[in-house]
């Protein structure tokens, strides 16, 4: 027979698992999004290629700052979605250390 403990085991990786898709989702939006707002900058400004370490460059990261900060969020909770699944995996002794 099927412990309860295993299926709320296996529903809560599978919750996880749910969640971490969903981050990865945002993550790649969000890098979609800062590309596309570096883009537009160097449309505004008729700039083709930035080279990195120039005014253009700096001026450029000014610019698109709130895309930038979006992905630093989106990739901090794609790790934390991560070792949440990780977590839960270990902890319901699928590996690691409580694996049999």
């Amino acid at each position: 027979m099927i412990d309860v403990k295993d299926i709320q085991s296996l529903v809560n990786i599978a919750d996880r698992a749910v969640k971490l898709h969903a981050a990865e989702v945002a993550r790649k939006e969000a890098k979609n999004r800062l590309g596309a707002a570096c883009m537009d900058w160097k449309d505004e400004n008729d700039i083709e290629y930035v080279a990195r370490d120039t005014p253009e460059w700096e001026a450029m990261a000014e610019a698109t700052t709130p895309a930038f900060k979006e992905l630093e969020r989106a990739k901090s909770r794609e790790r934390h979605a991560r070792t949440s699944l990780n977590n839960a995996i270990i902890k319901a002794g699928l590996v690691g250390a409580n694996a049999s």
